[in-house]
């Protein structure tokens, strides 16, 4: 994704499968016992000057960034929805902003293809987790605190969401068959308001933001919201009841962009210029029957036991 006054984000790769996690804690993504890390073939770090820019991909043979904040890199390795989530390391070195291009071997990577794409999403991420181990000597624990945190829940209006319907079958000769991920349109185009199943599309401006999904889980998308600055970095959790797939389409106005609205604590959330899109917690009201309601809830959190400034390439 480029953070710039324009954004563009896809939202099938590794956004979308670190929506993992059911249930009243959000869980984190994190080695199986006896599980072993799969490893990059080569990987180079090294410290980018700061600017106004971001870039980060998920490929299916690797992962590239650039000018990405090293306690991003973990939020992204572990699938934390927020900065809260990462504790125990100096804020002058996780603040640190570094390049990053690493790739898996041709074999590995063939593997990874035949994946469904949540398995190779959670491979992507324990890769991850093998470079900060390796590059950044990262060691932590786990721990789960009782934090603030938001609930989703159906509002009092009823779901207006539609249940996403049955997948053709996948064809014969389809081994490890997905659908191939969303183009997105020029920026002078609106967003489609219909996706590919099982693919999910995201817009940001400084004024706007839209969502499409296709086959989209509600936790899935509690996660999305979470990673939204109108959350307040809180966790979101589902607690809607509903287990299904959804299509959908969201718009609205990102946090801090001009117009005052009611937010999920009865406080203001900022708006932009366009009265057409409301606030996030309005616009999930009013477009998808969900509503945001404050709570208190268990959260994982990643303790940082050791981390250092990357090792040499």
């Amino acid at each position: 994704m480029r953070v710039e006054s324009r954004r563009w984000m896809t939202v099938a790769g590794m956004l979308a499968a670190s929506l993992l996690g059911t249930g009243a804690v959000a869980q984190l993504t994190l080695p199986k016992q006896g599980e072993t890390l799969p490893s990059f073939e080569v990987a180079t770090v090294k410290a980018s000057p700061e600017s106004n820019s971001m870039f980060v991909r998920f490929m299916p043979d690797g992962y590239a960034a650039q000018n990405i904040e090293l306690r991003m890199v973990i939020r992204n390795a572990f699938g934390a929805t927020s900065d809260e989530q990462v504790v125990g390391a100096p804020d002058a070195l996780l603040s640190k902003h570094f390049d990053i291009n690493a790739k898996v071997d041709a074999e590995l990577a063939a593997s990874l293809k035949k994946m469904p794409r949540e398995d190779r999403n959670r491979q992507m991420q324990l890769l991850l987790q093998a470079l900060l181990a390796d590059r950044f000597h990262l060691q932590y624990h786990i721990e789960t605190k009782e934090m603030p945190i938001y609930a989703l829940v159906v509002a009092r209006g009823g779901l207006k969401m539609k249940e996403s319907a049955p997948p053709p079958p996948a064809p014969s000769d389809a081994d490890g068959y997905h659908p191939p991920d969303p183009v997105p349109p020029s920026p002078n185009q609106p967003l489609p308001k219909h996706v590919s199943p099982g693919n999910m599309m995201m817009r940001m401006s400084s004024t706007t933001a839209e969502l499409t999904a296709s086959e989209g889980t509600i936790d899935g998308l509690t996660r999305i919201l979470a990673n939204q600055s109108d959350a307040g970095g809180r966790q979101i959790v589902d607690k809607t009841g509903l287990s299904g797939k959804y299509d959908y389409h969201l718009e609205w106005t990102p946090a801090g962009t001009g117009m005052a609205m009611k937010g999920a604590d009865n406080g203001t959330a900022e708006s932009g210029a366009n009265p057409d899109a409301p606030g996030l917690f309005t616009a999930i009201e009013e477009q998808l029957g969900l509503k945001i309601e404050p709570d208190k809830g268990p959260v994982q959190v990643i303790v940082i036991d050791h981390l250092e400034a990357p090792t040499a390439n």
